[in-house]
């Protein structure tokens, strides 16, 4: 992701800044226009026509704007939908990360307040920076051709000086910014974390989640200080580098100037200096624009994919791999759980058996991303598939899911991988779906992770219908 791409300049984008341009036209011809007729000695009705068209070029503008900030709202939205699809795009096919509540937390993080603040951001500089692009060259065109001819050379000296110190200064302030945005997460990840503890009035957990709160919050406040010291630092010397020449520039040609010509340069001379300040906020923006670029490369390193070696998480020597035959539980190879899944059989209901902390859920993790495109894999706390809406316990919401679960691996011959799919289910729900289960394991494989029982003996209970 860039600036550009980020701010998604598409049909509603082009529209918004050929609105841009027209009122930005209209501001500068408007006082050029006046100055130049009155330059020349024109008679008092020509002037009059000529101070008509300049309010009249003074007021189109406010429709035009109108227009602009229409169509803004039609871009920004645009490019926020489309960051979204990146951003899942991007981390799509991660199963590592399915079951970390932190890589969960960081994730809703980017895609809501740093992503939305980011791409609304990028929006603004396309669009604030076109609309300083064309009202400073358009009134550095329209003044140096008509009225004072060399404001052009001193326009030139100005952006080679400034471009200068870009150059020098531009990835320092882009490091500084990273530093910021990457502190920014840092102090909004940790908000979430006391939610429940909060909504449970628990005082106790909240005073030590105060304490990380403010020193997360300090450690953000320091590092954006030393961010803003670097760009007002920039924002200084590039004054001093757009306004110097100019202002040597008039100072010396105004002794030479005819009475005639002096008062064209007064006509004009606030719209010279609105075009200086123009090109002043122009290189701010420029300021903007490697701050932004910073803050996306910390974004693009947060949903980059760093790999997880998931096979160092498994113990083999504690997991046992069974598979139920009749009543009975035969014992398999570990290592035979890849070819199996990938091979689709022998059909059957699979368990992982082993103790906490010897990576039964690594060890499906691993099978997933083994085989992606073959594999459903349901987490152990994680709902998989989006909620209907209705207002139900966790184990009804379990219930039906598991079931819309099994349908699905049906119908795309899947393979099914249960993490702890008993959870939150009482008995005659644990039943139901392990009737379901038997059903789906006639033609499916299905391997389970289980902590329910430690004898494996209740997926055989006696079972009942259920209406």
């Amino acid at each position: 992701m860039t600036v550009f791409g980020l701010a998604r300049v598409g049909a509603a984008g082009l529209l918004c800044l050929g609105c841009v341009f027209l009122f930005q036209f209209c501001y500068s011809v408007g006082p050029v226009y006046l100055a130049k007729v009155i330059s020349v000695h024109s008679t008092r009705d020509e002037v009059v026509v000529a101070v008509l068209i300049f309010l009249l070029l003074y007021f189109l503008p406010y429709p035009l704007t109108f227009a602009a900030s229409c169509l803004k709202v039609f871009w920004k939205t645009g490019a926020r939908r489309a960051f979204y699809q990146s951003a899942f795009s991007s981390t799509f096919g991660r199963p590592a990360e399915a079951v970390r509540s932190k890589s969960q937390k960081e994730f809703a993080g980017i895609v809501s307040a740093t992503g939305q603040d980011t791409v609304s951001d990028c929006v603004d500089f396309v669009y604030g920076t076109a609309s300083l692009v064309f009202s400073s060259s358009l009134s550095v065109l329209l003044i140096s051709a008509f009225i004072f001819r060399d404001f052009f050379v001193s326009y030139l000296v100005s952006a080679a000086l400034c471009w200068g110190v870009v150059w020098y200064l531009g990835s320092w302030q882009t490091q500084k910014a990273e530093i910021a945005e990457e502190g920014y997460n840092r102090f909004v990840s940790a908000l979430p974390g006391a939610w429940i503890a909060n909504s449970l009035g628990e005082s106790a957990i909240m005073k030590r989640f105060s304490k990380i709160f403010d020193r997360r919050w300090r450690v953000y406040r320091g590092l954006a200080l030393k961010a803003m010291v670097a760009f007002q630092s920039f924002a200084m010397l590039q004054a001093a580098c757009i306004w110097l020449p100019t202002s040597v520039l008039v100072l010396y040609r105004i002794r030479s100037m005819d009475v005639e010509q002096i008062i064209a340069l007064g006509i004009v001379l606030p719209r010279l200096t609105e075009t200086l300040l123009d090109v002043s906020n122009l290189v701010s923006n420029i300021g903007d624009y490697l701050a932004l670029r910073g803050r996306i490369a910390w974004l693009n390193k947060a949903l980059a994919t760093e790999p997880t070696d998931l096979r160092a998480q498994i113990d083999r020597s504690q997991i046992r791999l069974l598979r139920r035959t009749d009543k009975t539980w035969a014992e398999l190879d570990l290592a035979s759980a890849t070819g199996l899944i990938r091979n689709g059989g022998p059909a059957g209901r699979y368990v992982l058996h082993g103790p906490n902390g010897s990576g039964k859920t690594s060890f499906l993790l691993y099978l997933k991303a083994s085989n992606m495109a073959s594999t459903i894999y349901l987490p152990a706390l994680n709902r998989l598939l989006p909620d209907l809406g209705q207002e139900r316990s966790t184990g009804q919401r379990k219930s039906q899911e598991l079931s819309r679960l099994l349908e699905t691996a049906k119908q795309e011959n899947r393979t099914l991988l249960l993490d702890e799919w008993d959870a939150n289910l009482d008995i005659d729900n644990r039943r139901r779906i392990s009737m379901l289960l038997d059903e789906l394991a006639l033609s499916h494989v299905v391997v389970e992770v289980t902590h329910f029982r430690n004898d494996l003996n209740e997926i055989d209970a006696p079972r009942i219908n259920m209406p």
